[in-house]
């Protein structure tokens, strides 16, 4: 469910994509890769104001077109991720048309463009200690429909707030740890890496068109503290502090929250 001006998304939806992924030869340490790929979206939502409810069915099928690249080296990794999101007002017969649009998000126009951006830089440091930086953007040519917003807020964003608990058109991300040294060694064998870190996060988003009294600027920011274990190569957990320095739609400031996730690779 996402909160904006006063009213309420509520509903489910499936996605069906299909990406072909071409290698680029690598350049020294630098390896990159170009995709592109088509995804077939198909949501069944209600509107909610008030006490009214609407049901807004929407459909749709974005190309997205990217450029990932990597670059390690012996105390640092380096990762790049570019792709622009091109809205299809009817792909070979499939899609809403603009009327539908609009009536889900004012201003909105199934013919979209998004360009979207995120990197990553983790620096090892004597006695190995790590700094990791996070970045991630995104610009959109108009309004947008909440499905293709940017939103920020939850244990992999800006901690310390619900998840996606605010959502712009526009808007950047960014997070900044400082890890330990890892203490895996003290604990055994099965423990591949543990570590402790402190952590900033902010982000800002803004909206596009927005309506008359709706809130178009959304800004968020936290600081913490949390720990990080891999087990065996293929568990994985963390749990993270986090205190809120900024009101959110949904959260006060200085009002902490813990996140805990598990993660397994197969």
């Amino acid at each position: 469910m996402a909160t904006i001006g006063g009213s309420n998304v509520l509903g489910k939806g499936h996605s069906y994509g299909l990406t072909a992924i071409y290698a680029l030869p690598p350049a020294g340490n630098w390896a990159h890769s170009l995709s592109a790929g088509v995804d077939f979206k198909d949501f069944d939502e209600s509107m909610e104001f008030g006490d009214e409810r609407d049901e807004v069915p929407l459909k749709y099928a974005p190309l997205t077109f990217g450029y990932s690249g990597f670059r390690f080296s012996e105390r640092s990794e380096f990762s790049l991720g570019l792709s622009l999101v091109a809205g299809t007002r009817s792909f070979f017969g499939y899609g809403s048309d603009e009327n539908e649009f609009r009536y889900k998000r004012y201003q909105a126009n199934p013919s979209f463009a998004v360009l979207k951006g995120d990197t990553q830089y983790t620096l090892t440091f004597a006695d190995d200690w790590k700094s990791a930086t996070t970045f991630g953007f995104q610009l959109a040519s108009g309004p947008l429909v909440s499905n293709e917003q940017f939103s920020a807020g939850g244990a992999t964003s800006v901690r310390g707030y619900l998840a996606a608990e605010a959502t712009g058109d526009d808007g950047y991300l960014i997070s900044q740890e400082l890890r330990t040294p890892s203490l895996g060694k003290y604990v055994g064998d099965y423990v591949s890496d543990w570590r402790l870190y402190a952590f900033v996060d902010g982000a800002q988003l803004f909206l596009q068109d927005e309506m008359p009294e709706q809130e178009a600027d959304f800004s968020l920011a936290s600081i913490g503290v949390g720990t990080r274990a891999i087990f065996n190569d293929w568990v994985s957990g963390s749990v993270d502090w986090a205190l809120p320095l900024l009101d959110g739609p949904n959260t006060s400031k200085h009002d902490s929250r813990v996140h805990f996730s598990v993660q397994a690779n197969f």
